[in-house]
């Protein structure tokens, strides 16, 4: 693939970004739909959809589908969370695990991908742009004030129609507030300090006059760590203007951040138990660090107040990351270009309402990375470009039933370059093909309370430049197979007044998953998930409310030698109770249970009889907040009973030959305590 290829894509997308402006200029003076068609589009909003779309958020939890938690702002600002991760974590009750460079951002895991690196199988969307990386590395969120979020969509089950490659496991959508209208200049700032040295401060401002916005934030922030040698400094900042006229809201947003960590590494079970606080005691390991940088721009544009709907999204975001650890020491930069635009219209049909979607989407990323050990150094060279089409249609076939479709097709293209003590001599390797995606989705009205939903989707995620980076040791002159999956999911959802209960039942095939066994990245035996979600929320009367949430996965393989083994990192049960009482119109106190089963180690696949596990556990958290007019305090205190424990371990058998235990350890927090001011002005 050469240059030719990414004009191509440029002229499309130039050509795709002309043809939007023109019609959205001669379409500004059409009338709009009959009466009839209005009635159906009510009907429309009164059924929710089943599927979550890529270029419309969800305006109330009624029309959330219902495979999809909608966290309003409203939701954030009461809980008094103080990060992305732990709003996720606790209000969207997904499985989340600390991240292991860095301390701010975390690895979510829908529908137990863990043992082939969650991060990778969950789409991250901000404002319209992806953030999941094209390499093996968590999605970078934590520059996001979480008083800048509008609303955060959590969807669980595959959505490779509307978002392509890496999502099988689901969609976690973020959208931040954006300056619309006239709106009068207002701030935020919240003060954080914590156990374990932490500080962190934040403040935002934002306003519109006469149709042009400014919205600007800052965080700085840095603590040393539960661990020793597990300190963090942490700094961003970000700002957007835009303008919305009459028909049209557009803009830009542009910043950068960056962390400079210290990595304690992975302690064995024996020092784990000795003193789970310690860094790894090796010669090697002294001195570990990881330092990130990233710079990024955006441009949105948007159509309102029209008969048919238009907009595009474009990005790029250029990131360096220097690290020690042990006995690698390597730099890496990553540069990555996004596009996405979208067509959307409604029409009528033999008395069915049709809401169809036309998108676009390319992506682009270059990795280039040299990495030296004692045996020897590598250099490594990758590109991974891909052009899609996708197409959906909405259909409300009457005020009780409505169902969906979708399908979408993309091209991929990689390239990578060897160069390493392994690879008998330099040599580059090229391929490309295509993938295709399929949903389709009901959702059914049986009462006034109670909606049926079911659906089946198809989808994918291809290796990343990362995955296939000759020192990750995949075969010299070859890449990994893309993995594909499919999945069939059935439920119900009850509402009366306050109270909601959802049941989900899915099932998920995979083929060549992809996993990272001891420091090689690999495709897996054919495996499976069979699942069940359990949510309910109600008040207990008085000024009490409960909110729980259950889920059961049975995840293992289903050919090869480790058939009938689960796969690694999966915990078969996980539960969350949270209580919240009102103890006056300005105070609030939360009590959450948060508790799951034993898993199995990461990268042990090596046979059925599996070389230890990471051992279940609870865990209590208590959250006191009281709010004094444009001023919240909040007081929080995480393991209070101050539990040694750990949510994530991995077996790697090269571990031996450094004189190490092939068991590797990284310990979760104890009790820790945080107190939090929110201001507003």
């Amino acid at each position: 693939m050469g240059a030719a290829f990414y004009l191509d894509i440029m002229k499309k997308t130039l050509v795709f970004i002309a043809c939007t402006l023109v019609c959205t200029f001669s379409r500004a003076e059409q009338t709009s739909l009959g009466e009839s068609f209005e009635v159906a589009k009510a009907s429309h909003r009164d059924l929710p959809s089943v599927v979550v779309e890529s270029n419309r958020t969800i305006d109330s939890k009624d029309d959330a589908p219902p495979s999809v938690t909608l966290i309003t702002s409203d939701d954030i600002a009461q809980s008094g969370y103080t990060s992305v991760a732990e709003i996720v974590q606790k209000l969207g009750f997904v499985n989340t695990r600390p991240g292991l460079t860095g301390k701010r951002d975390a690895t979510f895991d829908l529908r137990g991908f863990g043992g082939s690196d969650a991060y990778t199988n969950v789409a991250i969307i901000v404002d319209g742009i992806r953030y999941s990386e094209k390499e093996l590395a968590t999605a970078r969120i934590s520059n996001i004030p979480v008083h800048s979020i509008e609303s955060i969509e959590i969807a669980r089950g595959g959505a490779s129609v509307a978002y392509g490659d890496g999502a099988s496991g689901g969609v976690i959508r973020i959208s931040t507030i954006r300056p619309k209208g006239d709106v009068p200049f207002s701030g935020n700032a919240t003060l954080s300090v914590g156990s374990f040295g932490t500080q962190d401060a934040t403040v935002g401002l934002r306003g519109s006059a006469d149709g042009f916005g400014f919205a600007v934030d800052a965080t700085e922030a840095s603590t040393d760590g539960y661990r020793e040698s597990s300190g963090e400094d942490f700094g961003s900042a970000a700002a957007t203007l835009s303008w919305t006229g009459q028909h049209i809201y557009t803009g830009i947003r542009l910043g950068a951040e960056s962390s400079d960590a210290r990595l304690p590494g992975a302690l064995s079970p024996l020092e784990f138990k000795q003193n789970p606080r310690q860094a790894v005691p090796s010669i090697n390991n002294r001195g570990d660090f990881s330092l990130f940088k990233r710079d990024f721009v955006t441009a949105f544009f948007r159509t309102h107040g029209l008969d048919r709907d238009y907009g595009f999204d474009v990005s790029q975001r250029d990131q360096r990351l220097s690290f020690k650890l042990g006995n690698p020491t390597g730099q890496r930069q990553v540069l990555q270009d996004q596009f996405s635009g979208f067509v959307r219209d409604s029409f009528e049909y033999a008395d069915t309402v049709h809401q169809w979607t036309v998108g676009l989407n390319s992506e682009r990323a270059e990795l280039d990375a040299q990495s030296q050990f004692s045996f020897g150094n590598f250099a490594a060279r990758g590109t991974q470009s891909s052009y899609a089409v996708f197409i959906t249609d909405d259909v409300t076939v009457s005020e009780s039933l409505r169902v969906n479709a979708g399908y979408r097709v993309e091209r991929f293209y990689q390239y990578r370059y060897d160069m390493g003590p392994f690879v008998p001599t330099e040599s580059s390797t090229r391929r490309d093909f295509n993938l295709e995606a399929l949903e389709l989705g009901f959702a059914k009205s049986l009462t006034d309370e109670l909606t049926g939903f079911g659906k089946y989707n198809k989808g994918y995620r291809v290796p990343n430049v990362d995955e296939n980076d000759p020192a990750a040791r995949p075969p010299t002159g070859s890449f990994l197979n893309p993995q594909r999956s499919k999945e069939l999911e059935a439920g119900m959802r009850r509402r009366s007044g306050q109270q909601e209960q959802v049941v989900r039942l899915f099932k998920i095939w995979l083929d060549d998953e992809i996993a990272n066994v001891s420091f090689t990245n690999i495709n897996l035996d054919r495996t499976q998930r069979t699942g069940i979600e359990l949510e309910h929320s109600a008040p207990l009367g008085g000024h009490l409310a409960l909110r729980a949430a259950y889920t059961y996965i049975d995840s293992e393989f289903r050919s090869g030698n480790l058939t009938g083994s689960r796969v690694p990192l999966v915990p078969k049960h996980r539960a969350l109770v949270s209580l919240t009482q009102n103890l006056n119109d300005q105070a609030q106190a939360e009590l959450l249970l948060q508790g799951q089963s034993d898993q199995r180690l990461g990268g042990d696949v090596g046979g059925v009889q599996e070389q230890g596990k990471v051992p279940g556990y609870a865990v209590a958290d208590i959250n006191l907040r009281y709010q004094l007019d444009r001023v919240k305090l909040v007081f929080s205190i995480n393991n209070i009973f101050d539990r040694d424990y750990f949510s994530q371990g991995f077996f790697n058998e090269f571990a031996v030959f450094s004189g190490r235990d092939p068991i590797g350890i990284y310990p979760d927090p104890g009790r820790n305590m945080r107190v939090t001011a929110q201001f507003e002005f």
